[in-house]
């Protein structure tokens, strides 16, 4: 069937079955006098008709959606049997009894109204059986169906050829006075033996099918579970009351309805009732709005926008067109009617639109609750995190819109820094809990698992993640998990913001140690080595002024040492000027620099170039110095017998490679040392990047990138 088709019949159903509600109405409206007080019927009638009506909606929305759904027709029939059961009802009574003759066909509604009922009773346990997706909880739950239709079939045929007098099946009347014009007076008994042993199956069935909800109940999980266990608690107490209404009438009380007897069983009979017509339509209601069941959020929100801007304006009209006119004018005069329709009529144009915001508002809380609709949530994320303006501010806000949307007990953000996902804020309470963060789980992940963390990613990179854990009555569902999914998604650029503010943080405070850490070695350096040797100079020049005049030769000798030592001190001052930026490389560019650091090398180390020229002065010093602490590396580590070093250039960019044959490491999990560091934020400082290809026996390659003009 398709879903045009499906919803006009949803539609035929549901007119049917509000027609069938006003009938009964007028009808109980002119036979108002004989409604017993002491048996509740004003209170039952008008439960009936909320039960009805309730269920008539939540059926003709699934058929409307979901036309191979059988639960939709389940729902439609349900309501309309028992609509069109309690209208016939009324009809036959008021034409055979009330007020004899006053309405035609009374004999056939008294007849209808004898076997409708039954008729109907498959509907609500089909209802227990299938609920939600149309389907038994396993294959063996499948002769239940069929078990169920054939005794709802053979008892309906038997209340149909049922001879004697026919009674009235809702209300108090009792008799109608009419005997069943196809009843079968020669096999009455056999009718009655089939009767009784009908019933008794059908009453089975209804037991089997609340024991197939709690057992489907038991055995599924994540969302179907949420969807069925509201109606699986109702199903048990509807089977707790039918036994205590059974045991309390039929055993104790031996069928006697007078005394102590009548009120208690009256008493249990309408909670009874009252558990099973508010009970089936709320947990069905509350599996489709609140756990998204079908689909039908945005059909029921029109549905509620559309009743209430109809409900103002049916009592806009009826106020000021009607009652005023009562009022003031009198009864009998329609002398205000026209300028009050038109005063009328601008109220509505003028109000129209502020009502209808209003009631698309209360629909949304309504059908979603107070989170709102997703979109709606995606929404005040980005208004939020627009007012935002430091990363202490942004993922406190973050979080708490997460924690509020998805209804989780607590929520969590971490930011991917050097390779670990570090926590950056939490809700509530804003403490960061001491366990690092799950690793981002997909789309694989049950939903029943309390704590899961979904992946930020922004053009693809990882950049950090969001924890959600939801309470053990409120776990997660598709459509929760669907939001939180986008705002992850939303959420990239802002932790990208945060990491490359909290990356830049880390990477000035690893500068100012490594510039601290570098002055303190030169000062170092200064003090034992050319300081030392200045001192000493110092000295022998005093030595050699005293042993001029008297002893020359001493003198001389002491002079050309000084000599030696002085060029050794030029030789280690020119070595520490080397160290902090090397004259050769400011005279002769990167290339002749590294050749004659090279030579210097532990290990043979070759220099190959390709087109590489001049450069800026802060480019040739990093690649220079990259260069240098990756052939340390080579030299302390890579235990290799060579190297090489290959420059290039090319998209406006400048390469280099330090290439090994060395030992080899794991890359993807060593991590990086303060050289590496080193490396990375240099080239970094000036929009480059550095990245490391190794493995275990292969050696090692450093492959650094510098953006040029």
């Amino acid at each position: 069937m398709t879903r045009r088709t499906g919803r006009r019949l949803a539609i035929a159903l549901f007119a049917a079955t509000v027609v069938a509600l006003v009938v009964q109405l007028v009808l109980l409206v002119l036979d108002r006098a004989h409604l017993s007080a002491d048996q509740g019927d004003q209170f039952l009638y008008s439960l009936l008709s909320v039960f009805v009506i309730a269920v008539a909606a939540v059926g003709a929305l699934i058929v409307s959606r979901h036309p191979s759904n059988v639960i939709g027709w389940a729902f439609s029939w349900m309501a309309l049997s028992l609509a069109c059961s309690v209208a016939l009802s009324q009809y036959a009574a008021r034409a055979l009894v009330f007020a004899p003759g006053s309405l035609p066909a009374g004999v056939f509604a008294a007849w209808l109204q004898n076997w409708l009922p039954v008729a109907g009773i498959p509907a609500i346990i089909f209802v227990f059986v299938l609920f939600p997706n149309g389907r038994p909880p396993s294959p063996r739950w499948r002769p239940l169906v069929w078990a169920t239709l054939v005794a709802a079939i053979v008892e309906t045929l038997a209340w149909v050829f049922k001879p004697g007098e026919i009674n009235q099946a809702f209300g108090s009347t009792g008799a109608l006075g009419v005997t069943n014009p196809l009843g079968l007076g020669h096999v009455g008994g056999f009718v009655d033996v089939v009767l009784a042993t009908f019933a008794a199956a059908l009453l089975a069935c209804g037991a089997a099918s609340i024991v197939s909800l709690v057992f489907r109940f038991r055995n599924v999980s994540g969302e179907e579970r949420q969807q069925v266990r509201w109606l699986a608690l109702v199903a048990a107490a509807i089977g707790v009351l039918f036994t205590l209404n059974f045991l309390y009438g039929g055993v104790i009380c031996g069928g006697r309805e007078t005394g102590i007897c009548g009120v208690i069983g009256t008493w249990l009979f309408i909670v009874f009732f009252v558990v099973g017509a508010i009970g089936i339509p709320l947990a069905a209601g509350i599996a489709i709005l609140k756990y998204r069941l079908y689909d039908l959020d945005v059909v029921v929100k029109k549905t509620v926008v559309f009743a209430l801007v109809a409900a103002f304006i049916t009592i806009l009209y009826v106020v000021v067109v009607v009652a005023i006119p009562t009022i003031v004018v009198g009864a009998g005069s329609g002398s205000g009617f026209s300028p009050l329709a038109l005063a009328t009529t601008v109220i509505v144009a003028v109000l129209f639109q502020p009502v209808r915001n209003r009631a698309r508002r209360l629909a949304d809380r309504i059908v979603y609750g107070r989170r709102a609709t997703p979109y709606e949530v995606l929404s005040e994320f980005s208004e939020r995190l627009s007012d935002a303006y430091s990363t202490d501010d942004v993922l406190p806000r973050m979080v708490e819109l997460v924690r509020q949307s998805s209804g989780a007990s607590s929520v969590r953000v971490g930011v991917l820094i050097g390779g670990e996902i570090v926590p950056g804020a939490a809700s509530p309470n804003g403490g960061h809990s001491d366990r690092p963060l799950l690793p981002p789980s997909d789309e694989t992940a049950p939903l029943e698992q309390p704590i899961q963390s979904f992946a930020v990613r922004h053009q693809g990179e990882l950049l950090g993640a969001i924890e959600v854990e939801l309470p053990a009555n409120d776990p997660m569902t598709p459509a929760k998990r669907k939001l939180v999914q986008d705002l992850a998604a939303q959420a990239g650029l802002v932790l990208r913001n945060v990491r490359l503010i909290e990356e830049l943080r880390a990477s000035r405070r690893r500068i100012v140690t490594a510039q601290d850490a570098r002055a303190k070695k030169l000062e170092r350096n200064i003090h034992d080595g050319a300081q030392q040797r200045l001192v000493a100079l110092s000295v022998k020049l005093r030595l050699a002024e005293q042993l001029a005049s008297r002893d020359p030769g001493k003198a001389t000798a002491l002079l050309a040492e000084l000599q030696t030592d002085t060029t050794e001190t030029l030789e280690e001052l020119r070595d520490l000027a080397r160290g902090i930026f090397p004259p050769l490389l400011a005279d002769k560019g990167l290339v002749e620099a590294l050749r004659a650091q090279a030579q210097k090398a532990a290990v043979p180390v070759t220099v190959e170039e390709n087109g590489v020229g001049r450069y800026a002065q802060e480019v040739e010093a990093a690649v220079y110095f990259s260069c240098l602490e990756a052939l340390q590396n080579v030299a302390k580590y890579a235990n290799a017998s060579c190297a090489v070093i290959r420059l290039g250039t090319g998209d406006r960019m400048l390469r280099f490679e330090v290439e090994d044959d060395g030992a080899g490491f794991d890359a993807a999990t060593a991590p990086r040392g303060s050289g590496l560091q080193g490396m990375s934020d240099r080239l970094e400082a000036l929009g480059g990047n550095i990245e490391i290809e190794s493995a275990p026996g292969q050696g090692t390659s450093v492959i650094g990138r510098v953006p040029v003009r």
